[in-house]
């Protein structure tokens, strides 16, 4: 009977379903599943790929880039494939409106020469019609940590170093 549960359990070892398998000895009988990766998700950057696009930015370690939910409330993503709608709106490649320091969509100006985003998130362009010297800094793009990220989303709780406090359990 032991030998058939074994033959059983590796003749299926091969197919992407989660394996059980009886775990003997000493104790309760239990059965294990196991799992071919870990729960949760991963915060790693993953590899950068260059496109040519002005607008697609990488967030270099930890961070994220506030933007806009469905509800019109800030929300962050990882997602730096940027575009700039007919309204003149910083929007990700999914519709969410890029956010500036102090919680405001970043409109620039159109029709636009030129844009670029530099490694601090400011954003600078030439204005359609302005001489070809002629740079404008219109934003600076919002990055918060995923300590920051938990306190907005904590009425209760600030951020200091790194670490997340509530203020109720101080």
């Amino acid at each position: 009977m032991q030998n058939e549960k074994v033959s059983d359990s590796l003749k299926n070892a091969s197919n992407n379903q989660a394996q059980a398998m009886e775990v003997l000895g000493d104790g309760h009988r239990s059965r294990v599943f196991s799992m071919t990766e870990r729960p949760g998700y991963n915060l790693e950057a993953g590899a950068l790929t260059t496109t040519g696009r002005d607008l697609d930015i990488a967030v270099n370690g930890e961070g994220y880039i506030a933007v806009t939910d469905s509800n019109g409330n800030e929300a962050y993503t990882r997602n730096g494939s940027l575009n700039i709608d007919v309204d003149g709106i910083l929007r990700t490649d999914r519709g969410q409106a890029v956010l500036d320091q102090n919680g405001a969509e970043i409109v620039l100006p159109i029709p636009l020469r030129a844009v670029s985003i530099n490694a601090d998130g400011v954003i600078s362009g030439t204005p359609e019609g302005a001489e070809a010297n002629v740079v404008e800094e219109f934003g600076q793009i919002k990055l918060v940590t995923r300590y920051q990220k938990l306190a907005a989303q904590e009425k209760n709780a600030y951020v200091s170093r790194h670490r997340i406090f509530f203020k109720n359990k101080l």
